[in-house]
């Protein structure tokens, strides 16, 4: 459901004001309809931009109003005619009484019945138009990973209050925590969230790449910022042949930012040396568009004004509710017969970490939880650590089979957008249906992830799996120590 930037009534007293001032453009007020997507979408699809603003709106406002008045003809001509013959033509109240044989009064009591049908069909006509625009604006996102999200309401929130409120609050947003933790998901549900108040004209989500194998150089800030503009001019402008040079890209996405209000979502930020970058030239391309950051790293603010959102560990009760609800979707009933005691020593050993639990659990139909536990340390821990994250990933590998390992092996290889099935197949080698079986094996086991979009899947891999298998995996040529 969309929310309305105006009111009903509003919207009436507007439509009357912008009859009266069909033909003016010297005097009347500026912002007359603007506010409606209706005006603004037919503004830019006509090519009015390039009028001066006031007669652009105008002339678009204009467009707008002769469409609602060719519905109203259809449903009541008499009062489309009366309306039109009073703003349209400019003619006095007596004149059209005359044309047409009313009286003043029936005149007049006809234009406010038809101003009032004419109100009601622009704003069905301002509902289609949002419902449309929120529905492509949805598309544009990556297909959810999660099917629910726990223990982050509160931080959800905020999150969205800070992304609508559009006066007084910094133009750049972080979302900082340890990998695991769900910061995508969080900023995906709040992108589903912001996006039905159409508070922003467009949305863009660029993932930051990671390197394709382990040890392979370091991308310098200057490389990673301009993969990020090269990545937001293509989503800008698709299809189009872009400028070859970064700084003439950069400067094309400027001022697209500066004119039209963006939402712009840089995800996978690990490097502190790539955060301070970003920092020091995002601030030029805000205002009015926003940037909202996924970061693993702590954003230290220096000179740039940054809304920091800290996501922690879930508490106890809620890892227990998103472990439960992970074994329901996947058909595990292990969970059913766990003591307070076991859910206990889970949280001990993955310290609420969110991908953590979610892979323990897919291992407790293959393993016992006792077997599971041991050679782990039980002490709490406030950041889950690497040599955790490695256990439990030892536990998945070795009981996967051999088709399955076959594609997590090539998973590092594949780009951070993810890959097609026909693209894994030809990597592997794998025919059709071994490949289908493995990649529902590994999504099973929360090893991959399904990606893209409603009209094309790709498959992914987070990225502390893509560090455990090139570590462990391939520079230890396919076993695990």
């Amino acid at each position: 459901m969309t929310k309305r930037l105006i009111e009903k009534s509003e919207l009436k007293r507007k439509i009357h004001n912008a009859l009266r001032a069909w033909k003016n453009v010297d005097g009347i007020d500026g912002d007359l309809l603007s506010d409606l997507l209706l005006v603004r979408q037919r503004r830019d699809r006509e090519l009015l931009t390039t009028l001066i603003p006031a007669v652009a709106l105008r002339l678009a406002a204009n467009g707008v109003l002769l469409e609602g008045l060719e519905l109203l003809k259809d449903q009541n001509e008499e009062n489309a005619n009366i309306l039109r013959d009073r703003f349209l033509n400019g003619q006095k109240t007596e004149q059209v009484a005359n044309k047409i044989g009313f009286s003043t009064d029936t005149v007049n009591r006809k234009q406010r019945e038809g101003l009032e049908m004419l109100t009601e069909l622009v704003w069905q006509m301002e509902e289609d138009a949002r419902a449309r625009r929120v529905e492509q604006m949805l598309e544009q996102l990556p297909l959810p990973t999660y099917s629910r999200l726990f223990g982050v309401a509160e931080k959800l929130a905020k999150l969205a209050e800070q992304l609508l409120q559009m006066e007084g609050v910094a133009y750049i947003t972080a979302v900082e925590g340890v990998g695991g933790l769900g910061k995508t998901a969080l900023v995906d549900a709040v992108m589903r969230e912001v996006i039905p108040s159409l508070r922003y004209e467009r949305i863009f989500w660029v993932s930051v790449p990671r390197p394709m194998l382990l040890g392979q150089s370091s991308i310098p800030p200057e490389r990673t910022f301009e993969q990020i503009i090269h990545s937001l001019a293509q989503q800008i402008w698709p299809g189009q042949p872009l400028s070859l040079l970064p700084s003439e890209q950069q400067a094309q996405v400027e001022m697209l930012l500066k004119e039209t209000a963006c939402l712009v979502v840089v995800d996978n930020l690990e490097k502190p040396a790539d955060v301070a970058y970003l920092l020091e030239r995002l601030p030029l391309m805000t205002q009015p568009s926003r940037f909202l950051l996924t970061s693993r790293t702590n954003v230290q603010m220096g000179q740039t004004a940054v809304y920091r959102l800290l996501l922690n560990e879930l508490s106890r009760q809620d890892a227990e509710a998103l472990m439960r609800h992970h074994a329901r979707q996947q058909g595990n009933a292990m969970l059913d017969e766990a003591t307070p005691e076991d859910f206990d020593d889970i949280c001990k050993l993955t310290g609420g970490n969110p991908l953590a639990l979610k892979m323990v659990v897919d291992l407790l139909d293959r393993l016992p939880l006792e077997q599971l536990l041991s050679g782990f340390s039980t002490s709490h821990v406030e950041q889950i650590d690497t040599q955790v994250y490695d256990r439990i990933y030892q536990h998945a590998w070795q009981t996967l089979s051999e088709e399955a390992k076959l594609l997590l092996q090539a998973m590092p290889l594949i780009a951070q957008s993810g890959a097609t099935p026909d693209y894994l197949r030809r990597m592997t080698q794998l025919d059709e249906d071994a490949l289908w079986a493995a990649i529902q094996e590994l999504l099973t086991r929360s090893l991959i992830e399904s990606r893209g979009s409603l009209r094309e899947r790709r498959y992914g891999i987070h990225q502390l799996t893509d560090s455990f298998v090139q570590r462990n995996i391939i520079g230890r040529g396919g076993t695990v120590a």
